[in-house]
């Protein structure tokens, strides 16, 4: 078979986790495409991130067998030539899957990252990392677009992403990695993994130097700070943050050091403790036995929403709880209490409701604690963060990650080689097959009409601007 795959961002940090997926399916006797959006794709209105033209990056790419489209069109091209499209969880490829549903291709999407996005592209099979993910799938399709996923396409095989995060795969020991940093061996790292910039609006962006400084504070730890994976590229660099490509960790926490892109599971393997607001990165961490502190998750969470405005009158002071397995709810531990509020309840059920439609079957979870601001010096003095019971890690890893056995590409990658022994799928590819060629003679006629389209469109609106702005009548 064909096989096109299709890591839809950079995702810094992970940029190459499809590439042992891709060299299997090419052991396995497939005929493989690995690619990936460039930075022509800025320019078609493309908004996540994408591989630079950076000299050494383009090196690293060729080296691995990663080629870059530049635009949809050739995203097409390439969808016309294979039979088989793997692409994992990225956003605005709906056109493209379109496309190529409308060309008879079979769709396999699977996880190439770790976080909760729930988004799918109608696929003819789906690989997904866990059990939970199944029933949360269906009911989040059916809830928001109406559409049914049948249960019957979906398989378990683990996420890709965190394959790396097995102890095989360490590349730095405690040594070379703390002399990388700055860091001393023997002192205690507490890694601070910090939110997109989306929302380091200026509560959150205080909250981010009020962290800094209390780690900092304290002798026996030192603070190394972990960005959003889409931050390494500036991603939405300009929506609360000066506008001139500063990073936020240079505006915010200057003197801090700042983990690299590519060595996220290094620095949990090394750290005593993992410090966020609210993040995804519980899963990671939990794979590498490490505790979270959730910090002012309900202010973090709620503070821009005007219904929200007078809920931190009802949030105390005191939240901390001895660490264990728990709901990420949106107002962490004090969510029922704060929905009894009779002066809030309306607003807030509204505002629950709304982010509870990303989870209906029920919130993720966690390992660790949640704090106030106020709470995380004495909680991280005292060890009172600490959490060591194996058998809650291991079912935790089990419920969200099926398994931690780093070979997610290759159960994937054997998904898609089972669908040429399907005889469902075996009857579209011969069909692929034939109509290959005609489409191939086709597709420059296709372009022409697509910008013919464009054009039809561009005219009403050249007109209008040209009316309004006085010089058509």
């Amino acid at each position: 078979m064909r096989v096109l795959v299709i890591t839809g961002e950079r995702y810094a940090g992970h940029e190459f986790r499809n590439v042992r997926l891709a060299g299997e399916l090419k052991r396995l006797g497939h005929e493989v495409r690995h690619v990936g959006p460039g930075e022509g794709m800025l320019r078609q209105g493309f908004l996540w991130t994408v591989f630079s033209n950076n000299s050494t990056l383009l090196s690293q790419l060729e080296d691995r067998g990663i080629s870059l489209f530049q635009s949809w069109c050739e995203l097409e091209d390439m969808i016309v030539w294979c039979d088989v499209v793997l692409i994992g969880t990225p956003k605005e490829y709906t056109a493209a899957m379109r496309y190529a549903r409308r060309h008879g291709r079979i769709i396999v999407q699977h996880r190439d990252t770790g976080g909760f996005d729930p988004w799918t592209y109608d696929p003819d099979i789906l690989a997904v990392r866990c059990a939970w993910e199944i029933q949360r799938i269906v009911e989040f399709n059916r809830i928001n677009d109406g559409t049914v996923i049948s249960p019957d396409i979906m398989h378990v095989t683990g996420c890709v992403q965190y394959d790396d995060a097995v102890v095989s795969e360490r590349k730095l020991d405690r040594h070379t990695f703390c002399d990388k940093y700055h860091l001393h061996s023997e002192k205690k790292i507490a890694v601070f993994f910090t939110p997109s910039l989306g929302y380091l609006n200026p509560n959150n962006q205080r909250r981010y130097r009020q962290v800094c400084d209390i780690v900092t504070s304290l002798d026996d730890f030192q603070l190394l700070i972990r960005p959003h994976p889409r931050e390494y590229s500036g991603y939405k660099i300009g929506h609360f943050l000066d506008t001139d490509n500063t990073p936020s960790w240079v505006q915010l926490a200057p003197s801090v050091a700042v983990c690299a892109a590519e060595d996220k599971y290094d620095c949990l393997c090394h750290a005593e403790v993992v410090i966020s607001f609210a993040s995804a990165v519980a899963v990671d961490a939990a794979l590498m036995r490490k505790p979270c502190i959730m910090v002012d998750l309900p202010e973090f969470l709620n503070i821009d929403y005007p219904e929200m405005q007078h809920v931190s009158d009802f949030i105390p002071e005191q939240r901390f709880t001895p660490p264990n397995r728990r709901v990420l709810n949106c107002f962490g531990v004090l969510e029922d209490k704060i929905l009894r509020t009779k002066q809030l309840s309306e607003g807030v059920t509204k505002y629950v409701q709304y982010l509870n439609r990303f989870f209906p079957t029920g919130s993720p979870e966690y390992i660790g604690t949640e704090v106030s601001i106020g709470e995380l010096k004495e909680v991280l003095s005292g060890g009172l963060y600490r959490f060591d019971d194996t058998n809650t890690y291991d079912d935790y890893i089990r419920k969200y990650c099926s398994t931690n056995d780093g070979l997610s590409w290759k159960r994937t990658a054997d998904l898609v080689d089972s669908t040429r022994f399907r005889d469902d799928m075996a009857k579209r590819l011969r069909r692929i097959s034939r109509l290959r060629n005609l489409q191939y003679f086709l597709r420059p006629l296709e372009r022409m009409y697509d910008s013919y389209r464009k054009f039809k469109k561009y005219i009403p609106n050249s007109l209008a601007a040209a009316k309004l702005a006085g010089y058509w009548k």
